[in-house]
């Protein structure tokens, strides 16, 4: 029992330091994303992609869109602009792991000094989106759209209610490229993708 109970507890372990700590590899499978796509009626472009990776097992693939293609860090996280977020999984990963994951980021990105109370009130409505463990090979869309709020699409189909208000926005972003990022491989690798191109 208690070998059970070791082996779960490191089981746990392993899949937070995947999510936390995993290495990432610039331009990964670049190739296979399209240098645009249409969202919400406008066209987004391509700023970069990275592959998250731990101990040589590929976790998912990160893209970033945006309407301007501006690739300075500030304007990647706080233009007020069509922008998209895709999440490409190459492994299945439990759900309650990822929202914890997701819930430990955002906060770490809250604004300083500042009544978060709404703010903490939309992260947990929006990390409820998210009922089932995650698949290998499904994908999830992050969408912010201005006027409307940040969207979020699990295999093109929407989960959840469009969360309002930009400040929402630009805390996912802000947990993405932001100095707290959960992700600086990713963050550093997207960036100097774009700034190369």
């Amino acid at each position: 029992m208690k070998t059970l109970s070791r082996l779960a507890m490191n089981s746990v372990l392993v899949l937070t330091i995947i999510l936390l700590v995993g290495t990432s590899v610039p331009g990964a499978a670049n190739s296979a994303m399209p240098k645009t796509k249409n969202v919400a009626g406008k066209e987004l472009k391509l700023l970069g992609t990275a592959l998250r990776e731990f101990l040589f097992i590929d976790i998912y693939k990160l893209s970033a869109y945006s309407e301007s293609g501006d690739c300075k860090q500030s304007a990647v996280i706080y233009n007020s602009e069509t922008k998209l977020l895709l999440l490409s999984m190459k492994k299945t990963l439990p759900k309650d792991r990822l929202v914890s994951t997701l819930r430990e980021t955002f906060t770490n990105n809250l604004p300083e000094g500042k009544d978060n109370t709404e703010l903490i009130k939309k992260i947990d409505i929006f990390l409820s989106y998210f009922t089932k463990d995650i698949k290998k090979d499904s994908y999830f869309e992050i969408i912010f759209i201005p006027g409307r709020g940040t969207m979020l699409k699990q295999n093109g189909g929407q989960l959840g209610q469009i969360t309002k208000g930009k400040g929402f926005a630009d805390l996912v972003w802000r947990s993405y490229f932001g100095p707290n990022t959960c992700c600086p491989g990713l963050k550093s690798d997207i960036l100097s993708e774009c700034q190369a191109q």
